[in-house]
């Protein structure tokens, strides 16, 4: 079976080194020590490979009390829920609008990776309780970081049911700093020197039925989230971060030879041409291939939807040439861009 790969949203990477920041702790050697490049985090969709998200989260375990006040803070000023709705209003809004707290959970854990799937999740249902397993991978200490995040998410999510959820929560943790502070987040449901990291939610509080749900938002919500699932894989690529570079270069400028957009590109992303043919390897793509894309879905739009001369596409696309342009898109299309712009009018 096909290994699934865990990819995490860049918001919580960015919120994550806003904490840095806010300590005053250096972020640039962080990013290139995770591998993360600034186009990642500014991309609106852009999303991290699991290794990186795993690297970023080892950095933060120096600092890893500190990183405890500022969720607590922030879960407890209801801040927390209200930055994840933020980021990610489809998901957190359909679970905050389920008919109970069992559909709440199962639609999260199923659209989870629209946040991320980086965490290995096992979930056992029992006729008494859920319970939700952290399986442990790599650094123990950012492991149980991880967690917490994510349990804290988990207990936010069923306050908007019950007051107060019933839940036993099992954590490796020894330091007694760090106990009561998590006694405060989870009212005092910790159970600490476990052999285990996990939530068990008991039936009580699964059965426990939405006040206001809305039948009909409901649905809408459902449908919508089901779409941004099946859209996902293009927002997870170091492909996709190429390509829009490759498109903003090639709309700069024109008459562009490969050599010189490569440089561009790579410029732009702030890494080594070594550094992004490797990773575009490990996507089994390469530049030429990306450019070669770009050029022919920009082509077929150009010839279709503008009355602009094959000489102008031409020089928009970055060829030397309208002959090169020529043969360039008959051996992509089999076809020449005027038979093309033919055979597509009306």
């Amino acid at each position: 079976m096909e290994e699934i790969v865990g990819t995490c949203t860049n918001w919580i990477a960015r919120d994550i080194l806003r904490f840095f920041d806010e300590k005053g702790i250096a972020v640039e050697p962080i990013l290139h020590h995770s591998g993360i490049v600034r186009c990642e985090l500014e991309r609106p969709e852009g999303r991290l490979t699991q290794d990186q998200y795993a690297k970023l989260l080892k950095s933060l375990t120096r600092y890893t009390s500190q990183y405890y006040d500022y969720l607590m803070v922030k879960q407890q000023q209801s801040e927390y829920l209200q930055f994840l709705y933020s980021q990610s209003p489809d998901l957190l809004g359909l679970c905050l609008n389920s008919p109970d707290v069992e559909h709440c959970l199962q639609h999260f854990f199923a659209h989870r990776s629209l946040i991320e799937n980086t965490n290995q999740i096992e979930i056992e249902c029992y006729p008494q309780a859920w319970h939700l397993n952290v399986v442990s991978s790599g650094c123990n200490e950012s492991n149980t970081l991880a967690a917490i995040s994510y349990f804290i998410l988990i207990y936010e999510l069923l306050h908007n049911y019950t007051p107060v959820p019933k839940v036993t929560i099992y954590l490796p943790l020894s330091s007694t700093a760090y106990q009561s502070k998590l006694a405060t987040a989870f009212d005092n449901q910790c159970v600490y020197h476990a052999g285990t990291t996990q939530i068990v939610i008991d039936q009580s509080t699964l059965i426990t039925q939405h006040p206001y749900w809305n039948a009909t938002l409901y649905a809408l919500q459902l449908e919508r989230v089901a779409r941004l699932n099946t859209s996902l894989d293009e927002q997870t690529s170091w492909r996709q971060n190429v390509i829009e570079q490759i498109e903003r270069q090639l709309g700069n400028q024109s008459s562009t030879p490969e050599t010189h957009l490569l440089h561009q590109v790579c410029f732009e992303l702030k890494v080594s041409r070594w550094t992004l043919n490797l990773r575009l390897k490990e996507e089994q793509t390469s530049f030429t291939e990306l450019v070669k894309k770009v050029r022919v879905d920009k082509a077929c739009e150009l010839l279709t939807q503008t009355n602009l001369s094959l000489l102008d596409i031409s020089d928009q696309l970055g060829f030397s040439s309208q002959a090169v342009f020529s043969r360039f898109f008959k051996t992509a299309l089999n076809r020449t861009p005027l038979a093309y712009r033919n055979g597509h009018q009306g």
